[in-house]
């Protein structure tokens, strides 16, 4: 079997339990194990299209491909801290930023600057410069090496000495793991188990690392964007042994399960009722669930509430824009998305826009339009949001993103692309709110989405499932998630000071 035919459920399974040999976790280092820190990487293995490098190959992508990035990461970051070295002080709460995701570094510093104004002491740590940049400057932040010395090394290479000692003596029980789950190459088990030699040292040394910074700092609350990634899960189960109360924000919609379960914190906020029911469905207990919001949403509004009856009348008797938006997936994938879009008739449409995905490179979509004649009339955009020269009843195109969500909530007529083997789709279509379309069939879909602004009737229909869709998916639009989190991480701190 390729690694291609794999599917979710299975990939999942294997990443959570081939590090179990006779009943025992083999990975554990200091009552931590490695496997289940590590396990969003050994699942991304079989899913690489669910966390593409970016499309560049400059030195610090080679260094990731290599499986190197964390090394280089920890001690650059180390070096940082020795130009700006400061007094480590005792935190209420801290918050972890170990993801360079603009949306998740987003929701952290408004939780931050709520507890600010409650007079509640907030610390930051990071990983690298890059997200550092990034964190409300009125923190105290950390980077996680800056808890490293060098005389910890020896017992450092000594421990992780051992562990791969260990894995290698179970290494014919581990290939067993896998091919129990699914008849993989051996090649790719190899691959797998090479990864994770590599990554043995480099983990036991942010463990050791992070165990002093919870010592110094003593947070009462700890709080991260994500407990699958690496440093927040690793945090979170040190946390855990040492009492300190653990809570996630969740961070996207859940496409990927991997991303999202099992649970690691305490407790887990979430937008909305549909995202209580998926966690739920998959064994999140139901008292670590807390229905907020998401503070990153707390600006926006549904924009057509604000526009009288002849504005909008002006917009759908009028050409539409169109706009594609990229997701950072596969490069050929796009490819063939772009394709697609470009085969549409571009005299229907007042304006033809790609707005790319912050993390991508341009330079890669303007290579491609060069090779298509109409390629000359679209606009590229590479700003964060929906673009400003978007008005209500124009298109989107979206590939099950949360854009979407943003797109419905300006009142554009969504068309949602179904990405072959990205799981668990937004129910974009479910609400009626999303014109549900594979690349091969996005004219026809576009032609639907014409007639959602045929008349005002039809539209203002069609908004009224977007308004409901919106306050089943995220609670309530009333800019109150931040402070719901707050609320909630103010009781906790208040019993934990007495």
């Amino acid at each position: 079997m390729s690694i291609e035919k794999v599917n979710e459920k299975v990939a999942l399974n294997i990443s959570r339990n081939w590090y179990i040999c006779r009943n025992e976790d083999v990975s554990l280092f200091a009552n931590l194990s490695l496997g289940r820190i590590l396990q969003i990487y050994i699942y991304e293995k079989f899913y690489p299209q669910a966390n593409s490098v970016a499309n560049t190959r400059n030195l610090k992508n080679m260094i990731k491909r290599l499986g190197y990035e964390w090394h280089l990461r920890f001690f650059h970051s180390k070096a940082l801290s020795f130009k700006n070295q400061k007094k480590k002080q005792n935190c209420d709460v801290l918050l972890i930023y170990d993801v360079n995701n603009k949306p998740m570094i987003k929701n952290l510093n408004l939780v931050a600057q709520e507890l600010l104004k409650r007079k509640i002491s907030v610390a930051a740590v990071t990983i690298d410069a890059n997200i550092k940049k990034q964190i409300s400057e009125n923190l105290s932040i950390y980077f996680l090496s800056e808890f490293y010395t060098i005389s910890m090394e020896k017992n450092i290479y000594k421990k992780a000495r051992s562990i791969r000692k260990q894995i290698k003596q179970y290494k014919d029980c581990l290939i067993s793991n896998f091919k129990k789950s699914a008849k993989l190459p051996d090649k790719f088990i190899e691959q797998i188990l090479k990864f994770f030699d590599k990554q043995v040292t480099q983990t036991v040394r942010e463990i050791v690392s992070a165990r002093a910074f919870l010592k110094e700092l003593s947070p009462k609350i700890i709080v991260s964007s994500t407990d699958a990634h690496k440093i927040s899960r690793m945090l979170f189960l040190l946390a855990q042994q040492e009492g300190i109360k653990t809570f996630v924000i969740q961070h996207g919609a859940p496409i990927w399960e991997y991303a999202y379960v099992p649970v690691t914190a305490n407790k887990i906020f979430v937008w909305g009722e549909e995202s209580k029911n998926w966690f739920l469905e998959r064994g999140t207990p139901s008292e670590k669930i807390i229905v907020t919001g998401c503070p990153r949403y707390d600006t926006l509004s549904f924009v057509v509430d604000n526009l009288n009856m002849n504005k909008i009348e002006q917009f759908l008797k009028s050409c539409p824009n169109i706009c594609l938006f990229t997701n950072p997936i596969d490069l050929s994938i796009n490819f063939r998305i772009i394709k697609s879009f470009l085969s549409l008739p571009g005299h229907f449409f007042k304006n033809v826009f790609l707005k790319i995905h912050p993390s991508e490179d341009m330079n890669f979509y303007k290579g491609i339009l060069k090779k298509f004649p109409c390629g000359k009339k679209v606009k590229i955009i590479h700003s964060v949001g929906i673009p400003e020269e978007l008005r209500p009843g124009d298109i989107a195109i979206v590939g099950n993103s949360t854009v979407g969500i943003e797109a419905i909530a300006k009142g554009l007529i969504l068309v949602n692309l179904e990405l072959r083997g990205f799981p668990n789709p937004i129910p974009y279509q479910r609400y009626d709110v999303g014109i549900f379309a594979d690349e091969d069939c996005l004219v026809e879909a576009v032609k639907s989405a014409f007639k959602r602004r045929c008349s005002i009737s039809t539209y203002m229909q069609y908004l009224d499932k977007c308004k409901n869709f919106l306050e089943n998916y995220l609670y309530s639009l009333d800019g109150k998630a931040t402070c719901r989190i707050v609320d909630f991480l103010e009781k906790i701190f208040k019993s934990e000071v007495g």
